[in-house]
């Protein structure tokens, strides 16, 4: 078990909030003191960080090419 691992599962949280990691789905502990949160690790918080630089996620809209805009940006 990792330090992760036993720190989610010994972890007091306020209100009981345990939210599962996006990346591998392992529990995690919504509290201040937990540094990763949403993500277990700096490990997972990472592979996520490197799926929206390879755009393998994308927030829904129109493209920016196809924006009109009214040019007073």
């Amino acid at each position: 078990m990792t330090g992760n691992q036993e720190h989610a599962k010994g972890a007091k949280t306020t209100g009981n909030l345990v939210v599962q990691c996006p990346i591998c789905r392992r529990p995690v502990p919504w509290q201040e003191d937990y540094p990763h949160r949403p993500f277990c690790s700096a490990r997972c918080k990472q592979i996520d960080f490197g799926d929206w630089v390879l755009e393998k996620h994308a927030i829904a809209g129109e493209t920016l090419d196809d924006w009109q805009g009214d040019g007073q940006n």
